[in-house]
């Protein structure tokens, strides 16, 4: 594995998670953009974002969009160096995936040790289930999503980004009436997973909720579940 969980942005402007993936690009890389949950603007528009910010970053990269899944294999993923899944709306990215039946497909990819990155969104689909997401307030189950199931890529794990402190009685009443789980991720931070450990990176710490109790961990340091 080597997939790095980013809890999203915000209101203010700050590329450190960006700038982070942008490093373990190599030159000339293949990189697949996924802007399937962004619904704010035209995937266009987005596509053309992606590519400015690695250029910014001083990445020289082949950056191809998917906003289409059906049909798309495992062997077509792995023409890809680099597979980026953008933040948005999870119900419609999670819909869109299982419909496609395009999940397997992205766990063998991931599970093969390709660079990931989710951002929001696109983080909590690595998790056990997201059925909580309408909890932010921000987000609507507008495709009508009953199969909220994730990928479940860290042992009963689910990811709670754009976290707050503010946020901890309702994971705590998740936690005791659901058995809920969270690897919690505030904005412009998130953890790299990778074949060396797992390791917080951004701008803050990250907090685990392990059903018993939580335990916080600051940059640079390994995250233990």
């Amino acid at each position: 594995m080597n997939l790095i969980l980013s809890g999203g942005v915000g209101k203010i402007k700050d590329e450190t998670m960006g700038s982070y993936y942008a490093k373990l690009i190599s030159v000339g890389a293949k990189i697949l953009y996924l802007p399937i949950a962004k619904r704010t603007r035209p995937f266009s528009e987005s596509h053309e974002k992606m590519r400015a910010n690695m250029i910014r970053f001083g990445v020289k990269a082949d950056i191809e969009m998917w906003t289409d899944l059906k049909g798309k294999s495992f062997e077509d993923l792995d023409k890809f160096d680099s597979v980026y899944i953008e933040g948005g709306n999870p119900f419609i990215l999670l819909d869109e995936m299982k419909r496609a039946d395009f999940m397997n497909s992205l766990k063998k990819y991931i599970i093969s040790g390709k660079l990931v990155y989710g951002q929001s969104a696109g983080a909590l689909i690595m998790g056990t289930d997201m059925s909580f997401a309408e909890f932010f307030g921000t987000v609507e189950n507008t495709v009508g999503l009953s199969d909220t199931t994730g990928l479940d890529l860290f042992n009963g794990y689910s990811i709670w980004p754009h976290y707050t402190p503010e946020n901890d009685s309702i994971i705590r009443k998740l936690i005791s009436e659901k058995g809920f789980k969270f690897i919690a991720l505030p904005e412009y931070s998130g953890v790299h997973f990778s074949s060396k450990g797992s390791k917080v990176c951004g701008v803050s710490s990250v907090t685990i909720f392990d059903g018993k109790s939580k335990k916080t961990f600051a940059l640079g340091e390994s995250v233990k579940l």
